[in-house]
């Protein structure tokens, strides 16, 4: 509680420098600050890209081939299914042949049934409860 000041200067070791402005851009430096001279960062914008060549760059991409007719068939049953509440029912297609296999109560296994035969399949292979 001797005499003297104890105030530290504004910005002392303790305290962070001020920020700078919002939007203020500041210049970098790559290495030392005496060796090289201060550098302006780059603005990173991607170039715009005019109609045509957009379209040029769009078309040269590969499209996935279409699915499956039976891909389509098992989509169309197994999302059935979905919105009826049936689970355990495994679904395969073959050649448009819907082949239905797993556990379901004997009660579902109409509604099964009526589900794959609303896909329209060449044919419904009942392999439920066996």
């Amino acid at each position: 509680m001797g005499g003297g000041s104890s105030a530290l200067p504004k910005y002392g070791s303790l305290l962070p420098p001020p920020s700078p402005r919002p939007g203020r851009r500041l210049p970098v430096s790559l290495s030392s600050p005496l060796s090289e001279p201060l550098l302006e960062p780059p603005l990173l914008e991607p170039p715009l890209l005019e109609p045509p060549e957009l379209v040029s760059l769009l078309s040269a991409l590969p499209t996935p081939p279409p699915p499956s007719p039976d891909k389509m068939l098992e989509g169309t049953v197994i999302e059935g299914l979905k919105k009826k509440g049936i689970d355990g029912v495994t679904v395969t297609v073959a050649n448009g042949e819907v082949t239905l296999t797993g556990k379901v109560d004997k009660a579902k296994v109409p509604e099964v049934m009526m589900v794959a035969n609303e896909a329209k399949p060449s044919k419904v292979i009942n392999n439920l409860n066996k």
